[in-house]
């Protein structure tokens, strides 16, 4: 009956049924047919995209509305994946939804035969990867040694990222 921030331990995903109907509803939005990498969050589909959703969902279940939208999720790591013209050894999931069972279940079997596991099977700590990546690149500015993100921020050929300010 209560609020919840998020589906702890995925639980009433797993419950629920995806509606299939609202999936490709989700799905046919333009954001899933950019090339990758890209990024979005609340900005797109939060508040007003998520509350014209659910006016149209009336009397559906809790359980049913939360797992469509994690299989909006696992769908749509699948549709990135779809941009990579090579073979993919493995993925590796971190931060919240990397401890979402049903999420990481779901995202699994939308990549099946590629092996999807958790970073913290490498030892690594899955809530850490933007400190570990911001501690690289400011050890490859220290270094003086140059990285090529092109693919992510559109400049051509490697750069030096950063800039050192002293305090």
């Amino acid at each position: 009956g209560g609020h919840q921030a998020f589906d702890a331990e995925g639980r009433l995903a797993a419950a629920g049924r995806v509606l299939e109907p609202d999936l490709e509803a989700w799905l046919t939005d333009p954001f899933f047919d950019t090339v990758p990498p890209r990024s979005t969050g609340r900005e797109r589909f939060g508040g007003p995209a998520l509350a014209r959703w659910l006016a149209g969902t009336a009397g559906a279940r809790a359980e049913d509305l939360i797992a469509t939208l994690t299989q909006v999720t696992a769908a749509s790591v699948r549709r990135a994946f779809e941009w990579i013209p090579f073979d993919i050894g493995g993925v590796y999931l971190c931060g919240g939804g990397a401890r979402n069972p049903e999420l990481a279940r779901r995202i699994s079997v939308e990549l099946d035969p590629i092996p999807v596991r958790s970073v913290d099977e490498l030892g690594w700590d899955g809530d850490a990867r933007e400190a570990a990546a911001f501690a690289l690149f400011a050890r490859q500015h220290r270094l003086g040694i140059p990285l090529d993100l092109g693919w992510a921020t559109g400049a051509e050929g490697p750069r030096i990222l950063g800039k050192q300010v002293p305090v």
